[in-house]
């Protein structure tokens, strides 16, 4: 994708305080943008995509049969005509994985188009009016609006930062074309953290960005109480956890495979529980030849199994390949060759931390709301900010009891 200039300020949001960042947001709505000759068709072809962005996408009978207009179309051809014994065969109706794939092919396009792949196929002037470059920003907005209807996290994610004026890597061209729509933001970046995948939960960094974003929202929204930041902020927390923990088990899967992918004691990996076929995750803690013996995450019990019915445990943020019997790590950025830059949280951990102790202060919880000054000021010094982390720890010393 194309990095957007004003993105290169997203690393400084994060010594921003919550007001800072929320006067950003609010000023993304009457920024000055440059603008793109645009006739009503491209005006419109833009609003059915927002709309259909929000929906999930419907693959039924009757859909095949009908026009974009919603026009019926001749349900025999000149051909078939020509050959009445012929039979056609029913429409395919895709499984949770087909349309995970397909969702990915989408966003992937979009990003191509961003990034100009296929620039030698647009006319500069035709298409956008000699503001856009090679790009043909609508193909960008309608292979994005397919991706979220497909649900695809990272095209909700993007989505949903153009609709709340923060922009997106995918495109600056995006926010000359898409309007600013904090109810479709809300939407989409609420479908990007209630993701999962046919094979499990979204990566968790997706939707920890898409958290912060939300957070800010929420903020500038009359009538949001604190129990419902509260209980925002310790799910955004607890993804920034799962990221971490994620990115240090796709460090121990890169390692695995540098090694030619053979099992040590301490991988993560996936045993057939009592050889019932069905896979949980656990930690392989003893190997004795082709014996492997495994302790599930879900209760602590441990089984012995052949080494046939373990298999390495692949983080979400790899996918698999047939370049290796084990699977080839593969994050989005690396299948691009280009870096997500929405995946970055516009808010720091610890900023995150001291906020959520302030509320649990005004809710009555002040035990909980020590510990976690304790552990916004543990962060704050680490990041060099002394003066913040000596408030923060002097907070946490008078709530103690």
């Amino acid at each position: 994708y194309n990095s957007n200039p004003e993105q290169s300020a997203t690393a400084k949001r994060s010594n921003l305080t919550h007001g800072e960042i929320r006067s950003s947001v609010r000023l993304s709505m009457v920024k000055p943008l440059k603008s793109l000759t645009r006739t009503k068709s491209d005006v419109d072809e833009v609003s059915l995509s927002m709309m259909m962005a929000t929906k999930d996408a419907m693959f039924d009978h009757h859909s095949f049969h009908r026009k974009a207009s919603g026009e019926l179309r001749e349900r025999r051809s000149e051909r078939e005509e020509h050959h009445p014994q012929r039979q056609a065969c029913p429409p395919m109706k895709p499984d949770d994985e087909t349309k995970a794939n397909l969702g990915h092919v989408h966003y992937h396009l979009a990003c191509l188009h961003g990034s100009e792949r296929f620039s030698d196929m647009e006319d500069d002037e035709d298409k956008n009016g000699g503001g856009g470059g090679g790009v043909d920003v609508n193909s960008i907005v309608f292979h994005l609006a397919h991706a979220c209807s497909l649900r695809h996290a990272a095209a909700c994610l993007a989505l949903g930062r153009v609709r709340a004026g923060l922009g997106s890597c995918v495109s600056p061209l995006l926010e000359m074309v898409v309007p600013i729509d904090f109810d479709s933001a809300k939407d989409l970046l609420q479908r990007c953290m209630e993701m999962t995948y046919h094979k499990g939960p979204t990566p968790a960094k997706t939707r920890a960005a898409a958290g912060c974003i939300m957070l800010q929202i929420l903020h500038e929204e009359e009538g949001t109480t604190d129990v419902t930041l509260q209980n925002f902020l310790e799910e955004v927390l607890g993804l920034i956890r799962q990221t971490e923990k994620e990115q240090e088990e796709l460090k121990a899967h890169h390692e695995r495979l540098k090694r030619g992918g053979a099992l040590h004691v301490g991988d993560r990996v996936e045993g057939n529980y009592c050889m019932e076929g069905t896979f949980y995750a656990g930690v392989l803690t003893a190997i004795d030849g082709d014996q492997y013996t495994v302790m599930y995450d879900d209760d602590g019990s441990s089984e012995t199994l052949a080494s046939d019915a373990v298999r390495p445990l692949v983080p979400p943020t790899a996918t698999m390949t047939k370049h290796s019997e084990f699977g080839e790590g593969m994050s989005e950025a690396e299948a691009l060759g280009l870096v997500n830059e929405d995946e970055n949280c516009l808010v720091e951990v610890y900023t995150l931390q001291a906020e959520l102790a302030e509320i649990k202060v005004r809710l009555g919880f002040p035990e909980e709301a020590a510990s976690l000054y304790e552990q916004a000021a543990d962060g704050a010094m680490n990041a060099g900010k002394m003066k913040t982390a000596s408030e923060w720890s002097m907070k946490a010393s008078e709530l103690q009891p």
